[in-house]
């Protein structure tokens, strides 16, 4: 069974790693808000230094990448710990040897998305043909094409894709990300459902707060853009908090969910040999 209160404690169980864990969310936040300002400096200079803010705009986001991918990576330690039933703060150790794994999920989403948009690009298309000038017909077609376009997505990203990263941190292939007939199994059963309910509770419990103190900085970034970095502090304490938590729920899921579809394949094949051995007699 999910053990939620090892999971709600996780990332209280070692400051060490806590504060290294803050650390690389402080620099993912801190680069990102960076390079927003930087774009937003970039619309109203001359060409030439627009030019020279667009490869710093660059080098920010590319280096936010690489510690995305690092972080990416340690999740999904955290995860692949869980499915193999152990609840703890993952270390750190091999560092760079998390850069793989991140690579791997995010060429996964990458992929992922890239159908999504290319299907919403053309329903919207469609949709606002009315609008330049082509039929109705097409308009309403686009909305109809749209929507479920929509729905299958929310399924797949919020409910179907955790497990899916579950299953390739358990794993460790690439080709597990794709393997969404054997996820497809466990994803909806009470194993899976539950733990992703309280992931869903718990982000949205913890987000209130977030929301409260990083809103009063949002409002203030409009006039002024460079106080949008003190959002930074704010969105690694959340990120620290959250990740390690979900992570392992995700894994405890993912762990009692195969298991009971073992259980069932191993009680079956024992009622098929039982039978086999009547036939015989």
């Amino acid at each position: 069974m999910v053990n939620y209160g090892a999971a709600f404690r996780l990332p209280f169980t070692n400051w060490g790693r806590f504060g290294t864990l803050f650390v690389l969310s402080l620099v993912i936040s801190a680069l990102s808000e960076a390079t927003s300002i930087v774009s937003s400096l970039s619309k109203n200079t001359l060409v030439g230094f627009a030019l020279k803010l667009f490869f710093v705009e660059l080098a920010l986001f590319a280096m936010m990448i690489f510690v995305y991918l690092i972080a990416a990576g340690y999740s999904l330690r955290i995860a692949g710990s869980a499915t193999q039933g152990r609840n703890e703060f993952s270390s750190f150790e091999n560092f760079f040897s998390l850069i793989v794994p991140g690579l791997k999920y995010f060429l996964a989403m990458l992929i992922y998305f890239i159908p999504f948009i290319i299907a919403m690009a053309i329903g919207f298309a469609l949709a606002i043909g009315d609008v330049v000038g082509a039929s109705s017909g097409l308009a309403v077609a686009g909305v109809v094409l749209l929507i479920p376009i929509l729905l299958a997505w929310l399924v797949l990203a919020v409910y179907i894709l955790p497990m899916l990263m579950a299953h390739f941190a358990h794993e460790g292939r690439f080709s597990a990300f794709f393997e969404l007939r054997k996820v497809l199994k466990y994803a909806f059963t009470s194993a899976y459902f539950m733990p992703w309910l309280a992931v869903v509770g718990y982000s949205i419990a913890l987000f209130i707060p977030y929301f409260i103190i990083a809103l009063p900085i949002s409002i203030i970034s409009i006039a002024m853009p460079r106080a949008a970095l003190l959002a930074a502090p704010v969105s690694a304490l959340y990120s620290t908090i959250l990740t390690p938590t979900v992570m392992n729920l995700y894994g405890q899921a993912y762990r009692d969910a195969t298991a009971g579809g073992k259980a069932k394949t191993v009680a079956a094949a024992t009622l098929v040999e039982k039978a086999k051995r009547k036939s015989k007699k």
